[in-house]
């Protein structure tokens, strides 16, 4: 699809090098594309720019026809694959088809480009994907305990999303980590309101009977605003809730593996999989750390919260065969198994954005663990009722 880059010592195998060389590289590229892209009318009005401060970048392969093409796409975003010397660019419209695409530009200063469509769906508590095991119970001791990565919700709303783990605060106490429009009401859950497994939109029949897996203890900021006004680096979509039965409830991702105990960075290039209430067990890959502050609009008028909340850090998570994860999915633990076979936390699935280029049509945004472990001072907790 794309041509051979021209010779770059710094690029001949990025692969090898080490990220630190290349991502100050990388990233530069990507917010020269940026720039270049609004000058020329391509992003839509909602992509981020860093305005004019930099030069335009060296573009191989651009053509009148493909700056047109680009004109009627919009570019809504772009991401940077530091390992794989990548500029992922993100389009609201659906990648065009291989001769289209040949007329596009191919590399930004020597980075290869990558076309992907990044239309965000709408986070909507109150809709999710049907599911088949929306949750998971398993016998400990002879005795019922609800799993990690299944469904829980607010116990005062009509939805589902997934139990991402559980977390431990210096003084040991025991919380449940999932989104913020999960298990934090988008802001408006009351301190103390219980939280239901399984969720609202799964109680039936053929499901465990609900109960109180805890109560809402607090959230990180997640406003609304201009990324301008509004500090989008403290936006996190996350909400944590105390254990009210501590005993009811395990580590374990339904039956799949148990949370492991520490984390890793978030970055492109890893192998990932996750466990979550609409589609269970999926891997994938990360292909990008989108660069600036990312817009995601939720619709939870259940909630009285409407609009877009950007944030800083997002990755996007291409699935393998299918989809990396659906709406429902919602506060699943994204892990990495690592060359030394253990599994290490990296992520939260937050949304998702329609691709025409990506395994079932939707590609995965994801949140780095690490910051919201650091902002909330809690722990990982692995082993508990195992």
């Amino acid at each position: 699809m794309n041509a051979p880059a021209a010779a770059n010592p710094v690029l001949e195998d990025a692969r090898l090098l080490p990220p630190e060389q290349v991502a100050p590289q990388i990233q530069t590229s990507a917010l020269k594309l940026l720039a270049w892209a609004h000058r020329r009318g391509l992003l839509t009005a909602d992509a981020y720019h860093p305005g004019d401060a930099y030069e335009d970048p060296q573009l191989e392969g651009a053509t009148a026809a493909g700056i047109a093409i680009l004109r009627q796409k919009w570019i809504r975003a772009v991401g940077t694959n530091a390992p794989a010397g990548e500029i992922v660019v993100f389009l609201a419209r659906a990648v065009p088809g291989v001769r289209q695409v040949l007329t596009l530009p191919s590399h930004c200063d020597g980075f290869t480009l990558r076309y992907h469509q990044g239309n965000p769906e709408a986070v909507t508590p109150a809709a999710v994907a049907q599911a088949a095991t929306p949750c998971a119970v398993v016998n400990i001791n002879g005795r019922p305990v609800y799993t990690c990565g299944s469904s829980v919700s607010v116990g005062n709303a009509r939805s589902a999303g997934t139990l991402g783990c559980l977390v431990r605060d210096a003084g040991g106490t025991l919380f449940g980590l999932s989104n913020n429009h999960v298990v934090g009401g988008c802001n408006y859950a009351p301190g103390g309101l219980p939280i239901l497994a399984p969720g609202v939109l799964d109680v039936g029949p053929a499901m465990p009977h609900p109960f109180t897996l805890g109560v809402h203890e607090r959230q990180l900021p997640m406003l609304m605003g201009d990324p301008t006004t509004v500090d989008t680096i403290q936006n996190q979509d996350v909400a944590i809730f105390r254990l009210t039965c501590p005993d009811r409830v395990s580590s374990q991702q339904q039956t799949f593996y148990d949370t492991p105990g520490v984390s890793m960075p978030l970055v492109p290039g890893l192998r990932v999989r996750k466990v979550g209430r609409s589609s269970g067990y999926t891997e994938g890959t990360v292909i990008g750390a989108l660069v600036g502050p990312q817009p995601v609009n939720y619709s939870a008028p259940e909630h009285s919260f409407n609009g877009p909340v950007y944030f800083d850090g997002l990755h996007a998570v291409v699935g393998s065969g299918d989809r990396f994860s659906e709406p429902g999915d919602s506060g699943s633990l994204v892990v990495h198994e690592a060359l030394d076979g253990n599994l290490y936390a990296v992520g939260l699935v937050v949304a998702g954005q329609v691709s025409n280029q990506a395994p079932g049509n939707l590609l995965s945004l994801i949140l780095p663990i690490q910051p919201i472990l650091g902002a909330l001072n809690v722990s990982l907790v692995a082993g508990h009722n195992t």
